[in-house]
């Protein structure tokens, strides 16, 4: 056999090895492995229903995981898929952690605020604060096609007696990168969910890693029910609302300017409607079928508001 016959017979043989290996072998190895690690540092329960390597395309697929609540059987975070591609050409080329592609498929996180007012994560986080590293170049990536699909959260308030639900939450990211090659470059993410049975949507366009910190964004919200959030708010109304929905339609930019103070500019209109507010007898004080207020310039840092129209349309007071 010639030189260059032994040469692409070790090519093969090295490919046959490679593959057989991603494809077959470490798979079974690193699914105990990879769950008896992660239930060890977030004392869980952990299951992994199964790995996909593929060694020529350097992508990884973990499907059916579970992370359960300690001693019980409910589930604290699971999803359905995680699929990372690496791009490791790209990552050589730019000296950088570039991946091609995160996916995240149909995941799921149950929040519960226990009465003494933690949390069913509160063991998760440190309680002493470890003393500072020394300063390290920063790590330099490029994440690329980031997608949640179909997200939900259920959020069980115990102190508050109530429930609140995430639903059908996804989310668009076409890039996200803190190399110089990017820096500069607008952040396009997009992100829908519909929160309690109402809709919200926020895009827009950000320079995430640039010292401006310059952002456009558009945040749209319909049917919010307010009175269902207003156990949160910390000031004590002297009387109950019994009804209001919001709509918004804003458009928000911020900056940060070197040498100057960060400004905050909130366009587009805010709308309310059935209004309903009773005093603590039970008596009707104000009802208002539709509020709209059309923001023309609003800057809440400075503060400087210019309304550019009013509607009320038959308030009763």
């Amino acid at each position: 056999m010639g030189r260059i016959g032994k040469i692409v017979v070790g090519l093969v043989a090295a490919v046959v090895v490679i593959g057989i290996a991603g494809f077959f072998v470490l798979p079974p190895l690193l699914k105990p492995w990879i769950s008896e690690k992660i239930g060890e540092a977030l004392k869980r329960d952990v299951a992994i229903e199964r790995i996909r390597l593929n060694p020529f395309r350097l992508s990884c697929t973990v499907e059916g995981v579970a992370i359960r609540e300690p001693a019980q059987t409910d589930p604290f975070v699971s999803f359905d898929a995680l699929v990372v591609n690496v791009g490791g050409l790209s990552s050589l080329l730019n000296r950088a952690l570039v991946l091609e592609e995160v996916r995240l498929t149909r995941p799921y996180v149950h929040l519960v605020r226990n009465p003494d007012r933690t949390y069913n994560f509160s063991d998760l986080i440190p309680k002493e604060k470890e003393p500072p590293e020394p300063e390290k170049k920063p790590l330099r990536f490029s994440l690329n096609n980031i997608a949640l699909v179909d997200g939900s959260v259920d959020f069980d308030d115990r102190p508050m007696n109530t429930r609140h639900t995430v639903r059908w939450m996804n989310l668009g990211l076409p890039f996200l990168s803190n190399t110089e090659v990017h820096v500069n470059h607008d952040v396009e993410p997009r992100l829908e969910a519909v929160v309690n049975g109402d809709a919200f949507a926020l895009a827009g366009k950000s320079k995430v890693f640039h010292k401006s910190k310059e952002s456009h964004l558009t945040l749209n919200v319909r049917d919010l029910d307010l009175p269902h959030y207003l156990n949160y708010v910390p000031v004590k109304l002297n009387g109950a609302l019994v009804s209001a929905v919001l709509d918004t339609n804003l458009d928000i930019a911020f900056v940060m300017p070197e040498a100057r103070p960060p400004a905050l500019r909130l366009g587009g209109d805010v709308t309310l409607r059935n209004v309903a507010f009773d005093d603590p007898r039970g008596a009707a004080v104000i009802r208002l079928p539709s509020l709209r207020v059309d923001l023309a310039a609003v800057q809440p840092l400075v503060p400087d508001i210019h309304l550019a129209k009013v509607t009320l349309k038959s308030p009763e007071i």
